[in-house]
């Protein structure tokens, strides 16, 4: 079963995003989930969330397992491991990997996730450099001469970047653009 993406009488999506799943974590299905800010205290097992088909239709999932990751912390914008009922293979899994997972915008608590005005968190942010893809923001980190972004690079390796106006910028799609970023990231010989 497919659900349009538009109301009828042509109005927005009826659709609010909770987040963007990252790398396969699994060979049953699991992957890596970045809820958006706030979104996490709503995320549940049971729960049915849409994924948009290459069509442009949203498919429901339902959310049939949830793990915070070991020494994260919920309501820090950590990182979850997730698995929906209609991904049963790593493949699968890793198609999921920068799509978005969407949940029913006239759920009473996701209207007010949508309203909330909670601390902003770079968590879960795609990080694009010179233009093209680089990675996730896993963790922000806070200290005394400005913030440090851990990104999981698209190889899998975790690099530290400084979020400094030289290197990264917020745009307004919610999306850090960087600058120069390979200089913090040393492949293995």
């Amino acid at each position: 079963m497919t659900v349009s993406p538009l109301k009828p009488g042509g109005d927005t999506s009826p659709y609010l995003e909770m987040g963007h799943f990252g790398k396969s974590h699994s060979l049953h299905g699991e992957c890596r989930f970045f809820p958006r800010p706030g979104a996490e205290q709503n995320l549940a097992t049971g729960l049915t969330g849409y994924l948009r088909s290459s069509r442009g239709e949203f498919v429901p999932h339902r959310i049939e397992k949830l793990t915070l990751q070991k020494g994260a912390s919920a309501s820090k914008g950590a990182m979850f491991f997730l698995k929906l009922d209609r991904i049963q293979s790593r493949d699968q899994a890793d198609a999921l990997r920068d799509q978005s997972l969407w949940v029913d915008a006239t759920d009473e608590w996701s209207l007010a996730l949508d309203q909330s005005a909670e601390e902003e968190s770079l968590i879960g942010l795609r990080v694009y450099n010179d233009g093209a893809f680089f990675g996730l923001v896993l963790r922000q980190d806070e200290t005394p001469a400005h913030p440090i972004v851990l990104i999981e690079h698209i190889s899998g390796e975790e690099i530290s970047v400084p979020f400094i106006e030289e290197f990264l910028q917020l745009d307004s799609s919610e999306v850090l653009q960087g600058t120069n970023l390979e200089m913090f990231w040393e492949e293995a010989p």
